[in-house]
């Protein structure tokens, strides 16, 4: 029998994203879901027609089991390339304090970096939540994200970066051009604080921003005691070190003493490298090694 055409569209629609070695197995699967599905209703006594409607009233929502299906096959891959995004992160440091390449070139590559790392955390974060709660969480998985930590993270990361690019500029003559890549707080030259601008007060209230993002992503992070690999005290009280770090190395540079922003940014940074390690070692785990709970399935 033939796939009728709006069933070619619920199984493209289904299956659209999935790498082309997956997207023809699961095809072969859900059209035999759907044969069963069609047979059964058939053998109840409905018609062709009604047959079709109740098969494919079976399959469910083609976007959810798509959004299912890639989060199932390819979490893997994505946690495999979180992981060296992480890993690239901590060698850039060691490229950053030798002082090689551009301040531009140096920070927005350390940006990307930052980016990539901290948004696979959150979804691993979100799938967690979805694991440990009823099954029904999956539809309206918004109720239990929490985008609101990371998005003051990445925006005032962002900001820092700006103020750092700007102040490295030799025409401005910036006191202190601390450029916050990630996972260190990088202090360049001239830590010797003149008169305080307008440029120390946004890269202060900036780095403190993003401090106040940890510590907020910290909090969410206490009931994660089993999840997230068995890691999340660590990551938790790296994160939360890490955080209070930044908002004293902003408070620092507010009161223009170079002795406290050198001594706040070396408990930022290692708190930072830290989190970057276990954040590797995180993704290695989803990527690269099984899992001792075996995963629900299900089209619907």
């Amino acid at each position: 029998m033939s796939a009728p055409l709006d069933l070619c569209e619920w199984l493209g629609a289904a299956t659209h994203g999935l790498p082309a070695h997956l997207k023809a197995r699961i095809y072969d699967e859900l059209n035999a879901h759907y044969q069963d599905a069609y047979d059964d209703a058939t053998a109840d006594g409905s018609s062709a027609a009604e047959a079709h409607h109740l098969a494919i009233s079976h399959l469910g929502d083609p976007r959810l089991t798509a959004h299912a299906l890639r989060a199932t096959h390819l979490a893997k891959q994505r946690y495999a390339w979180a992981m060296g995004a992480a890993l690239a992160s901590l060698l850039w440091v060691v490229v950053g304090a030798l002082m090689m390449g551009s301040t531009l070139l140096y920070s927005l590559f350390a940006f990307a970096l930052f980016v990539v790392v901290n948004r696979a955390f959150r979804r691993m974060l979100d799938a967690d939540v979805e694991a440990a709660i009823a099954p029904t969480a999956a539809q309206s998985p918004s109720a239990f994200k929490t985008p609101d930590a990371f998005h003051v993270i990445e925006v005032c990361t962002l900001l820092v970066i700006i103020t750092g690019i700007i102040g490295s500029l030799d025409i401005l003559h910036y006191p202190s051009a601390l450029m916050l890549t990630d996972p260190l707080i990088l202090g360049r030259a001239n830590l010797h604080p003149q008169d305080i601008t307008a440029l120390h007060v946004l890269m202060a209230v900036a780095m403190g921003g993003v401090g106040v993002g940890w510590l907020m992503l910290s909090e969410r992070l206490i009931d994660q005691g089993t999840t997230l690999k068995r890691l999340a005290p660590l990551i938790r009280s790296a994160i939360l070190v890490n955080g209070l770090g930044l908002i004293a190395a902003g408070a620092s540079l507010l009161l223009r003493n170079p002795d406290a922003i050198n001594l706040a940014s070396l408990i930022a940074g290692s708190a930072g490298f830290a989190r970057q390690a276990l954040f590797t070692l995180l993704f290695y785990r989803a990527a690269f090694r099984r899992s001792s709970h075996p995963q629900r399935r299900g089209l619907s």
